[in-house]
């Protein structure tokens, strides 16, 4: 198994001279900086951070990997340089950071750091680390895949998460191949059988896949939308299934008003908790045919849920005022069209 890249070593030596912008005697007080002592060096060198003008973000910059490299540096400046980084760091702060990405204390704050740089070396390198870190390292760098969207690094995730018994690298492993989402982290998480303990939040991962799916590739999209629709079906829990439900009729136009009837019409109104928010994904029109045809072969539940929901946009007044002066009907479906007939008046 090939090393991570690091920057070159040349490259790394010109580096470790501290920065014209820093002091000498400022430079000291940075390297020797512990959590709870005196950090006016630190608040100085935040100012360089956020200061709008390239020149000054250019010096923190070098100052911060000087920091990151020099063996005089105690732990907590090194670790308030990788936060530093997270927000300076170009090419050459980027290669510092993955220099420091297999060290054991250093290695979450630096991932923390490179998870929305953009360079070509920061996956491959990641990718490279991840089977030969230790275990204690390896969930921080999934979830850095993971929020990277890397594509390449499925196989690697998906086999850690069957291989590694540990539950926090397994949650972590999940969490990521949800995160990157697509074809490839669809197969990898439906094939994933771990047990009752790791089930939730495979679903919910396989969720969070299917919706990142659905803006990729043509691929990608039919595998989405193919697990929303399985997830619609046979989810194991209702929270699963309301959640699928709802995203294939946001992402599927023409499966909204079939969704939402489904919703309203099902067998003991299972599916009626969803069906407010796919009424609220519906043009007007598809709404107003729900308090028309729809609305006589509907549950005292379901058509109460839609006088709540009604509004003058909907039209079939003539119902609504007939629902509240009908004394045979349901006291409490009654009382929400006498509701709705004073948003009428309004």
């Amino acid at each position: 198994m090939k090393p991570p890249r690091l920057p070159h070593l040349f490259a790394m030596a010109l580096l470790a001279w501290p920065s014209v912008a820093v002091s000498q005697s400022d430079f000291v007080r940075l390297q020797r900086y512990e959590f709870g002592r005196d950090r006016s060096a630190w608040d100085a060198m935040d100012e360089k951070i956020r200061n709008p003008l390239q020149r000054e973000r250019d010096d923190a910059e070098r100052a911060l990997i000087n920091l990151l490299i020099a063996r005089d540096s105690s732990m907590d400046a090194k670790i308030l340089a990788c936060r530093g980084l997270r927000y300076v760091a170009g090419r050459d702060g980027i290669n510092t950071l993955l220099s420091v990405i297999r060290d054991q204390r250093l290695s979450g704050e630096a991932c923390l750091a490179l998870q929305e740089k953009m360079s070509p070396d920061i996956n491959p390198t990641l990718r490279d680390a991840l089977p030969i870190v230790e275990n204690a390292l390896k969930g921080q760098i999934m979830v850095t895949l993971g929020r990277r969207q890397d594509q390449k690094a499925v196989a690697a995730i998906g086999s850690i998460a069957r291989g590694i018994q540990e539950p926090g690298i397994r949650e972590s492993a999940i969490r990521a191949l949800g995160q990157i989402g697509g074809k490839a982290a669809l197969d990898a998480l439906s094939g994933l059988s771990l047990g009752p303990r790791y089930e939730a939040l495979r679903q919910r991962s396989l969720i969070q896949a299917a919706v990142k799916a659905l803006s990729g590739r043509d691929t990608d999209q039919t595998a989405g939308l193919a697990a929303l629709r399985r997830l619609a079906i046979k989810a194991p829990t209702p929270s699963i299934r309301f959640t699928a439900i709802y995203e294939w009729a946001k992402h599927d136009p023409d499966q909204r008003l079939p969704l939402c009837r489904q919703a309203l019409s099902s067998r003991e109104d299972a599916l009626l908790p969803i069906a407010p928010k796919l009424l609220g994904l519906l043009e007007v029109t598809d709404a107003r045919a729900l308090y028309a045809d729809d609305f006589p072969d509907l549950s005292t539940a379901a058509k109460i849920l839609l006088v709540e929901l009604w509004n003058p946009s909907h039209r079939n007044e003539d119902r609504i005022r007939s629902l509240s002066l009908d004394a045979s009907l349901d006291e409490n479906l009654r009382a929400a069209a006498s509701r709705a007939v004073d948003r009428i008046q309004e």
